[in-house]
């Protein structure tokens, strides 16, 4: 029986690679799963965003430095969230559509929307330009601070303030009609 760490391995094309593969899997593949499940809540689905990270770092071994291990810690962290929230947004997107946002969930920046239903909400937030919408979304309802969510995205805290302050003006505009 071939067990998953032999099966990432044997995609390895050096015997440097399937060494680095076993110290990321050894040391790294419980801490993935909890990054996961922090998102997905879902056993399964933290398992299989995990499984789909180390195929990703398997297929792109040479364009990442994992010599330092608080580098390599918080690498294999971003990449790990960041499918687990892919994931997260493509099972949203296929279920019912149901996105509560309420004050318990959003916070007290954001105009009072326990008036609105979820699918005048959903117009709302789809009537957003993507990168305004996407901070919304892992501020409000993913829960991720300022900062967390500026690693996630790839750009500074002041970014990530700037387009939460831009969404919620045009949040409270919309609202208003």
């Amino acid at each position: 029986m071939i067990t998953t760490l032999s099966f990432y391995i044997s995609l390895a094309e050096t015997a440097e690679d399937k060494s680095l593969i076993e110290r990321l899997y050894n040391g790294y593949e419980r801490y993935m799963y909890a990054v996961a499940f922090s998102v997905l809540h879902n056993e399964q689905d933290a398992e299989d965003t995990v499984h789909e990270a180390f195929l990703r770092i398997i297929k792109n071994l040479g364009e990442y430095d994992f010599s330092a291990d608080a580098k390599t810690k918080t690498l294999l962290g971003v990449i790990t969230r960041n499918i687990a929230i892919d994931r997260y947004r493509h099972k949203k997107k296929y279920e019912s559509g149901n996105v509560e946002l309420n004050e318990n969930t959003i916070g007290s920046q954001l105009p009072d929307t326990s008036e609105l239903s979820n699918s005048e909400l959903k117009a709302i937030l789809d009537s957003l330009p993507y990168e305004l919408k996407e901070v919304i979304l892992l501020r409000y309802v993913a829960g991720y601070t300022l900062k967390e969510t500026a690693q996630l995205l790839g750009v500074t805290f002041g970014t990530v303030r700037y387009r939460q302050d831009k969404a919620i003006i045009a949040i409270e505009e919309l609202i208003k009609g």
